[in-house]
């Protein structure tokens, strides 16, 4: 052990060493079932939980630079679970990559060494991970293992996805506050959290204790910046697709409106021309009626004047 890491015990260090090797396990059986299938959605999170427990873990015993990469791909692979990212080949070479590296990032972090010590180059995995978001590339295809691109939507699959979107929009509005209270229960966790390691740092004595404090703070200053931005934004989202659905609601029934007005000009022009329809029989019976009654009259005269 470091002098850097004087604080932790050796029996903490056992208990993190086993802990990272159990993890390891759970992440080789479900990389490999959702590498196989992408979307079965349970490895994938069994994937996620491996590394959100090496970067929790990895933070309580001050090994740092594992809980760094560990917290870069637990963010991206978040962003596969939350939908906003697919799970394209990039993510799977990058997992394939990472895997081999964490024993060797555990074995510096015993020894006392840095990661560049053991050959490992952190910043470049971390910024891998940090890069795919903005990527827009192929996805992973189990079936021949090769990258397959996106099939081009013509307007009408267009048209049925957009729709299909407004109908689930609905249920994610409803998610969304669950949600938000999700995330600032973690972000007061969080906020907890650096409130210690700020008293920590400054009570602590020494020089080395207070550097590894202030690290985990600035690392838990970031994560809290990030969950803000990931509130903000997922709020000002659902704000929009609300205003959407607004507006396609309100296109609608204007339309459905225009179509019942065309319905009820319709009727009335049919109203009418049955009606005047009707009067003119009306009048042609009441002028038989009159005839008839005249051509009586002149009867009933001739008969008088011949008799």
């Amino acid at each position: 052990m470091s002098n850097t890491d004087d604080a932790v015990t050796d029996e903490i260090m056992e208990i993190f060493s086993e802990e990272v090797a159990e993890v390891l396990v759970l992440m080789d059986e479900n990389l490999a079932d959702w590498k196989q299938n992408p979307e079965n959605d349970k490895a994938l999170k069994e994937v996620r939980r491996a590394f959100h427990t090496l970067k929790g873990s990895g933070r309580m015993v001050q090994a740092f630079d594992l809980g760094e990469l560990a917290w870069a791909v637990e963010s991206l692979l978040n962003s596969v679970i939350e939908g906003s990212q697919k799970p394209i080949h990039a993510i799977f070479e990058l997992l394939a990559d990472v895997r081999p590296v964490i024993p060797k990032l555990l074995s510096a972090f015993e020894s006392g060494s840095s990661a560049s010590d053991v050959g490992v180059p952190l910043h470049d995995f971390i910024q891998r991970a940090e890069d795919i978001p903005h990527e827009r590339g192929p996805v992973y295809d189990p079936q021949t293992g090769q990258e397959t691109s996106d099939a081009p939507m013509d307007d009408a699959n267009d048209r049925a996805v957009q729709t299909a979107e407004l109908d689930l929009l609905a249920v994610r509005v409803n998610q969304f506050d669950d949600q938000l209270v999700k995330l600032k229960a973690q972000l007061s966790g969080l906020t907890g959290e650096l409130a210690i390691a700020q008293k920590l740092q400054q009570s602590s004595p020494k020089r080395q204790e207070v550097e590894a404090v202030k690290r985990q703070a600035d690392s838990l200053g970031r994560e809290i910046n990030d969950l803000k931005y990931f509130v903000k934004n997922s709020t000002e989202q659902t704000q929009q697709q609300i205003q959407d659905v607004q507006q396609q609601t309100q296109k609608n029934v204007s339309e459905k409106l225009g179509d019942l007005d065309k319905y009820r000009d319709r009727m009335m022009g049919e109203m009418d021309k049955r009606l005047e329809k009707h009067t003119q029989d009306m009048n042609v019976v009441a002028l038989k009626g009159a005839f008839a009654a005249f051509s009586l009259s002149a009867l009933m005269i001739i008969v008088l004047v011949m008799g």
